[in-house]
């Protein structure tokens, strides 16, 4: 490759052919090429399909489809171990001769932030507590769970509203509807303001969107604000502690340059990005939802005039029969869906997705690959029902057969090209 890049005055350009031989590490490649060193799953897809659409400068690309589906199959089955994240750890601690925060392992690339978070380290506070001898600061169990709220709902930078009341909290400022959206169009210009949001963002300071018992268990009646809307007791006096407020801020910080980077030149009116990928409690939040009702959204759920639909592309071999739907792309902007089984034409919720149109609901289709890919799913935006429903039935394991409803959608905007190559090869 060194001498193929080196430049002569006769020479324009140069190809590269490389035989994968070690594929057990294939997860590296788009590592490699795009210089990105987050280690994120979905970054590393995203390099993956995207191919020379992520790289700089006049550079281009290509993958042979056994290459691409060994470099998929390689990022699915890559893991970030405990010792890696503390070797990551430790060589930026060294790096910045200090103790790195959130926004440190961001600005310099090393790590996702959010991959030092697990079930049983649910904040970076708690990752470097852990592991960091020179960390002598402690919190109290209010702080703590406090920490871990923010990071498990807000981190991800998906929206501002929250992270801006944070701010206007932590700086004593009134959250008056009025003095909120002055405060949103001077922070995030491009955001447009909707009464929804305002009241959706309060409700999560509240504690009142969470609804899953794993959820109330870990957090349970934690709140920043009260039922008033004013700052809790607890944690206003949370916020006269210095280092938990620098934490708090920091996190702040993180999550709102994640929405700038990723989100906040995309978002569409239902405050999602096209293309960027999101879990089910991520949309019934986004969607202004009153309550979590990702545990029972299911493939979709029809709730406050909107329906978001759930669609695992390759489904696994060991799923039941009634659950293994036929859900295809017929091109890159029709899409034919199965609702679930035990449903007819007749059946008001078919009813309500064929007018949709007419009575003002939003159907939003999300896709992703197969279950390697996690709980995010692709955002593909608005869809509408194209033809007239047809009937159709799925046997059962047991052999019984029960109706079931084929609708063909057609898409808003057509699937981008690498990406609905990418969902259906």
């Amino acid at each position: 490759m060194g001498r193929g890049l080196r430049k002569t005055d006769d020479k324009e350009f140069v190809v590269i052919l490389d035989f994968i031989g070690n594929y057990t590490n294939n997860y590296m490649i788009p590592i490699a090429l795009s210089g990105d060193r987050s280690y994120s799953r979905d970054t590393m897809r995203r390099m993956a399909f995207e191919g020379s659409r992520s790289l700089p400068g006049p550079s281009t690309i290509h993958f042979d489809a056994i290459s691409r589906e060994r470099i998929y199959q390689s990022i699915s089955q890559s893991k970030v171990t405990s010792s890696f994240r503390k070797e990551k750890y430790f060589a930026l601690k060294a790096k910045l001769n200090r103790i790195p925060t959130v926004m440190d392992f961001y600005t310099y690339g090393e790590l996702d932030p959010r991959l030092f978070i697990t079930r049983t380290v649910p904040s970076y506070d708690a990752f470097v507590r852990k592991y960091d001898g020179d960390y002598q600061i402690t919190y109290t169990k209010h702080q703590e769970t406090i920490l871990a709220y923010v990071t498990d709902l807000l981190l991800n930078g998906m929206r501002p509203h929250e992270l801006v009341m944070l701010g206007m909290i932590m700086n004593h400022e009134s959250l008056k509807e009025e003095t909120f959206e002055q405060k949103l169009k001077q922070i995030c210009p491009s955001v447009i303001y909707r009464k929804q949001d305002y009241d959706s963002a309060i409700r999560i300071l509240q504690n009142a969107f969470i609804s899953t018992p794993q959820d109330r268990l870990r957090y349970g009646n934690t709140c920043i604000l009260n039922e008033r809307k004013e700052v809790s007791p607890a944690f206003a006096m949370d916020l006269l502690d210095g280092n938990f407020r620098q934490e708090l801020h920091i996190l702040m910080q993180y999550g709102m340059k994640r929405f700038e980077d990723w989100y906040a030149e995309q978002l569409d009116e239902n405050n999602l990005a096209l293309y960027e990928k999101y879990s089910r409690r991520d949309v019934c939040r986004l969607l202004d939802w009153p309550k979590d009702h990702s545990s029972t959204i299911f493939g979709y759920r029809i709730a406050y005039n909107t329906c978001p639909i759930f669609v695992t592309y390759q489904k696994m071999e060991n799923i039941t029969a009634e659950t293994r739907y036929e859900d295809r792309f017929l091109s890159n902007d029709l899409f034919s869906w199965m609702t679930r089984h035990n449903v007819k034409r007749e059946d008001q919720q078919v009813k309500d997705i064929m007018h949709a149109g007419e009575n003002g609901m939003k159907i939003l289709l999300f896709i992703k690959k197969n279950d390697a890919e996690g709980s995010g799913h692709y955002y593909l935006g608005e869809v509408t029902p194209a033809e007239a429903p047809v009937q159709k039935e799925i046997t059962k394991e047991n052999g019984k057969k029960e109706p079931i409803v084929n609708i063909i959608f057609r898409l808003k905007k057509s699937v981008r090209d690498d990406l609905y190559d990418y969902l259906t090869e």
